[in-house]
C-alpha cells in the first residue's frame, strides 16, 4: 500500500497537466522543472535514509515516509503558483526513500526465503499500479465527480495516502522489528560509515578480465 501510494502521488499531476498549467499559468519548461523537483531531493535524502531506518526502525520510518508523501499530495492540491507547486513536489523526494529503501529491508526482515520472491514481486509492481490508478481515475472519475477541480482530485489521492499511513501504523508489527536490534551500533553516524567502505570496494577488479559491471561481493549471512 505504501509503495502503491508512492506511485499514486508521483503520477497524480501528469494526467492533469492541462488544467494545472492553465490555472497556474505555467509553461512547458516551468511544468517540466516542477515534475523534476522531487528526484533531486530524493537522491540527497537517500543517503541518510538507510541510516535513519536502522536507527528508528521500519514502523516509524515507513510511517514518516508515507506521511511526507501524503503531505506532498496535499500541498499540490493547495498550490497557487509555480513556487508552491515546486515546493509541494519537492517534499515528495524527502519521503520517497523511506519507502523505496524501507520496503526491501522489510521484506528481508519479515519474510522467510520461501516467501520473499512473492513479497518482492508485489513490492516491485506496487508503484506501477499506483501510477496506473492515477491515470485511470484522474480524468475519467475524479475530475467529473469534483466539477473538474484538479485541487480536489489531488487532495483525494492525498487522502488515500493518509489512509494507507494509518493502516500501516496499525498493522506493522513493531515487536518483530529485528532490523535495528541486530546491529551492534544503531547510531545515525554509524549507519553512514558504510558509504566510504562501498566507495573503496574493489571487488569488481580483483579478477583478471573483470568488467566494471561484473561485481562479485561475498555475502555475509
Amino acid at each position: 500500500m505504501a509503495y502503491c501510494c508512492f506511485g499514486l502521488i508521483q503520477g497524480g499531476i501528469p494526467p492533469l497537466i492541462g488544467p494545472v498549467s492553465d490555472e497556474l499559468h505555467l509553461g512547458r519548461s516551468a511544468m517540466g522543472s516542477v515534475l523534476g523537483a522531487w528526484p533531486l531531493i530524493y537522491v540527497a535524502t537517500s543517503i541518510p535514509a538507510g541510516a535513519l531506518i536502522d536507527r528508528f526502525g521500519l514502523r516509524r520510518s515507513v510511517a514518516v515516509g508515507i506521511l511526507l508523501i501524503a503531505l506532498s499530495g496535499l500541498l499540490r492540491a493547495l498550490a497557487v503558483n509555480y513556487g508552491t507547486l515546486f515546493l509541494a513536489v519537492a517534499v515528495f523526494g524527502a519521503g520517497g526513500p523511506f519507502i523505496s529503501i524501507g520496503a526491501p529491508k522489510l521484506i528481508s526482515t519479515w519474510f522467510d526465503k520461501h516467501n520473499r520472491g512473492t513479497a518482492m514481486g508485489v513490492y516491485m509492481t506496487a508503484s506501477g499500479v499506483g501510477r496506473i490508478l492515477a491515470l485511470a481515475t484522474a480524468n475519467s472519475i475524479l475530475m467529473p465527480l469534483f466539477a473538474d477541480s484538479w485541487h480536489m482530485t489531488l487532495a483525494t489521492f492525498a487522502g488515500f495516502t493518509l489512509l494507507a499511513a494509518g493502516i500501516w501504523w496499525v498493522m506493522a508489527k513493531a515487536a518483530d522489528e529485528s532490523d535495528a536490534s541486530d546491529a551492534p551500533d544503531k547510531s545515525f553516524l554509524a549507519g553512514l560509515k558504510v558509504f566510504p567502505e562501498l566507495l573503496k570496494n574493489k571487488s569488481c577488479t580483483d579478477r583478471p578480465g573483470a568488467e566494471p559491471w561484473d561485481i562479485h561481493v561475498q555475502p555475509r549471512f
